[in-house]
């Protein structure tokens, strides 16, 4: 739909780019934000039903779907879509900075190819110290997760999901912030 391209684009400007900006400054974004966004209004559907939020291409294009349904009076789907472009932007980076080996320590016996599956729920991943379902599906997926869930919910909120599971969760969820942040 046509109406939901221009605040798209805004929310991209404004909650992506100059954020990126405001820390790392404009020779940051100029080297390595994408240079192409691909916008499209329905979602994409994976064979095991879940839809694709969004893809990276090439390390110069970010695709985001289902933007017909977006409603931008909603915080929690401008959110979700936030979430979405900072967790492509990590994949994007990775491709030329690595992720520390250590990362892929913290939680490496309880990743899993199939995040979908009814055994994984919000509440199991967040207790074995993941920010979300998906990202118990690779290192890479956490790591790009960890990045989006700390840039757009906030510290107060990292904080306090930590600290809602138990001592083991908690380090391990405190372990991968530092790692990120670092």
């Amino acid at each position: 739909k046509l109406e939901k391209v221009n605040p798209t684009a805004e929310a991209i400007i404004n909650i992506f780019l100059k954020t990126y900006e405001k820390v790392a400054g404009s020779t940051f974004i100029r080297k390595y934000t994408p240079k192409q966004f691909v916008l499209y209004g329905s979602p994409s559907y994976n064979s095991n039903g879940t839809i694709v939020l969004g893809t990276t291409d090439g390390g110069r294009r970010v695709v985001l779907y289902e933007l017909n349904d977006l409603n931008f009076s909603d915080p929690a789907q401008v959110s979700r879509k936030m979430r979405t472009i900072h967790h492509e932007f990590t994949h994007i980076l990775n491709q030329v900075i690595d992720i520390q080996p250590d990362f892929r320590l913290v939680t490496k016996s309880d990743y899993s190819e199939d995040w979908t599956a009814t055994t994984n729920t919000a509440a199991d991943a967040q207790k074995l110290g993941f920010v979300s379902r998906y990202a118990r599906s690779s290192f890479t997926e956490d790591f790009a997760e960890m990045t989006a869930h700390l840039l757009i919910e906030g510290q107060f909120w990292f904080e306090a999901y930590a600290k809602a599971v138990g001592a083991d969760g908690h380090a391990k969820l405190k372990k991968k912030e530092a790692l990120v942040v670092d």
